[in-house]
C-alpha cells in the first residue's frame, strides 16, 4: 500500500509503502516505525480527497460567476422599446447622446448672444416626462428670465398647457433636484440673475403628459439688459429600440 504526506499541489511525497517506511525507521532504531507510517498514510488519505474536492468546488464557483457575468452583460445589451421625443428647430443644431439610439438626436442647441442654449425632453424613472433647458454662458454675460412659464402647443389640437420652472439649478437639470435638501444651496430663485459664467439648468414636468408631437415656447430672457426671445422648439414622438449602457 502506498503511503506518504501530501504536498501543496496534491502529490504524495515521502514514503512509498509501509515496508519502505518500516525499514527506514527500523534502520534508525525507531521502534514506532509502523505507527509513524500509519500516521502518514492516514494524513495522505484524508488530505488529498479534500484538496480534490476544494479544487472542484472552486471550478464550479468560477464557472457560475462567469455564467452570471455573461447573463448580466447580455441583458444590458438587449434592446427595449421606448417612447422618445426628437427635437427640431430652425437655426438649431441637434445633439446626440450615448444613452440614446444611434442617429437619434437627444437635444437641440442654439447659440444666442454668445450663450449656448440646450433644450431636451426626457423622462425620469417613474415615467414622467420633463422639459430640460441648460444655459452655458461666459462670465461676461448676465441673463434674467422674464417669466417662469413654459408653454406647450399640441399637434393633437388639445388646448395649450403650461408648466412652471420652480427654480434655477447649478447642479444638473433633473426635476427631482428641486426637492433634494442636500443641494438646495445650489438653487436660485427663478428671477435671480444667472451670472458668473458656467451652466445653469431649468426643468419642469410636462403637464398633462405628452400625447404626441408638440412645440415648446420658452420664456423670454434679458441678456445684459437687452430683451431676447428664445426660439420655438418642436418635438416629434417616436418609438425606438434602446440599448442602455450601464451608466445611463
Amino acid at each position: 500500500m502506498l503511503i506518504g504526506s501530501c504536498s501543496p499541489n496534491g502529490h504524495l511525497v515521502g514514503y512509498t509503502s509501509f515496508a519502505t517506511a518500516f525499514s527506514h525507521n527500523r534502520s534508525l532504531g525507531n521502534s514506532n516505525a509502523f505507527l509513524i507510517a500509519r500516521r502518514h498514510h492516514n494524513r495522505a488519505s484524508t488530505t488529498l480527497p479534500y484538496l480534490q474536492f476544494a479544487a472542484k468546488s472552486m471550478t464550479r464557483i468560477t464557472r457560475r460567476i462567469l455564467q452570471l457575468s455573461l447573463v448580466a452583460s447580455c441583458v444590458a445589451c438587449m434592446p427595449f422599446p421606448r417612447q422618445l421625443y426628437v427635437p427640431e428647430g430652425a437655426g438649431g443644431r441637434v445633439m446626440y447622446s450615448p444613452c440614446s439610439p444611434e442617429n437619434v438626436p437627444s437635444s437641440i442647441e442654439f447659440v444666442i448672444e454668445g450663450i449656448t442654449l440646450d433644450v431636451k425632453v426626457d423622462a425620469v424613472t417613474d415615467g414622467r416626462h420633463y422639459i430640460g433647458v441648460r444655459f452655458t454662458m461666459p462670465a461676461a454675460k448676465v441673463v434674467n428670465l422674464q417669466d417662469d412659464k413654459v408653454t406647450f402647443s399640441w399637434a393633437s389640437k388639445r388646448p395649450n398647457s403650461e408648466s412652471t420652472f420652480p427654480k434655477i439649478s447649478r447642479v444638473g437639470g433633473l426635476p427631482i433636484n428641486y426637492q433634494n435638501p442636500a443641494v438646495q444651496k445650489y438653487m436660485r430663485a427663478i428671477r435671480e440673475p444667472m451670472a458668473g459664467g458656467g451652466n445653469f439648468w431649468l426643468a419642469a414636468y410636462i403637464t398633462p403628459p405628452p400625447d404626441g408631437d408638440f412645440s415648446v415656447t420658452l420664456p423670454s430672457i434679458a441678456v445684459n439688459g437687452a430683451m431676447v426671445a428664445l426660439p420655438e422648439v418642436r418635438f416629434r414622438k417616436g418609438s425606438f429600440a434602446v440599448i442602455a449602457p450601464v451608466n445611463c
